[in-house]
């Protein structure tokens, strides 16, 4: 609030502050305003629909929609309400036709959804192992020792050795709008099995490659202001990212993984 507003000119209105403390005093402010009157007269509501509402109120009423981000925002409130709506119908339609099914077929009906389950859970089963085996191979293929992997039933570790996942990976980086967190469920597994000298290669030649390119180009700034990094990805990979540095003469000052816990930290500290 004291900081000396910005004068931007009409024709650089794209330069104006996309979020500011004031837009954020007024979303938290409105948005607990507005959930306590709904839990006092004990309405059903949901806090995450609310507070994403008045963000958008807020976004609209400073202009920050642009007439290309408009469209994408409006898309993502439908996107919410046919969720909600579409699991609504869902779990109704499901819970009424296993009930039917029970109250129709009494104990017959029982032991056929009895028998289902088993099945299900055997196909389950199956899969698993089937979708092991096939990660074991591709590391062979690879000239991975397999016993040395952590092996885990996630979906992106058989998107990772399976080649016959390339097009699902393709359309998620090029065609998901966030790519950079389907990237980063990847850093899971990497860290867990880092030991493997392979991994480790791969790890310190990305850790390399982003040094160079987005780091080392502020070599000259950075002689006179500290380098700090943050997010879980930095925080695991700080060996890497320190060793690529000391290459280039850099240091960096320190790794946060959450920099809420910093903020609370220096809070507490003053108050």
């Amino acid at each position: 609030f004291n900081k000396v507003p910005k004068k931007i000119a009409k024709e650089n209105k794209g330069d104006a502050p996309a979020f500011d403390m004031v837009r954020a005093a007024v979303n938290l402010v409105v948005a607990g305003i507005l959930i306590s009157i709904a839990t006092s007269y004990k309405l059903p509501l949901s806090t995450a629909y609310v507070t994403f509402m008045v963000a958008m109120g807020t976004s609209l009423a400073d202009r920050a929609w642009g007439a290309e981000s408009a469209v994408y925002r409006v898309a993502g409130v439908l996107n919410v309400i046919g969720g909600w709506f579409g699991t609504a119908l869902i779990a109704f339609t499901a819970a009424c036709l296993i009930l039917g099914i029970l109250f129709f077929g009494q104990g017959y009906a029982v032991i056929a959804l009895l028998v289902a389950a088993v099945v299900i859970l055997m196909r389950n089963y199956i899969s698993y192992n089937k979708k092991s085996k096939e990660i074991k191979n591709r590391l062979k293929s690879l000239g991975i020792n397999y016993k040395e992997i952590v092996i885990d039933n996630s979906q992106m570790q058989y998107e990772l050795f399976d080649h016959k996942k390339e097009d699902s990976i393709i359309k998620k980086l090029y065609k998901s709008s966030t790519p950079n967190k389907y990237l980063a469920e990847f850093a899971h597994f990497l860290f867990k099995n880092e030991n493997n000298p392979f991994i480790k290669q791969l790890i310190m030649k990305g850790m390399n490659t982003f040094v160079k390119n987005h780091i080392a180009l502020y070599s000259q700034e950075l002689k006179t202001v500290p380098l700090h990094f943050v997010g879980s990805i930095a925080y695991f990979a700080q060996d890497y990212i320190a060793l690529a540095l000391s290459k280039r003469g850099l240091k960096a000052s320190s790794f946060i993984k959450s920099p809420i816990d910093k903020i609370i930290k220096q809070q507490s500290e003053i108050s």
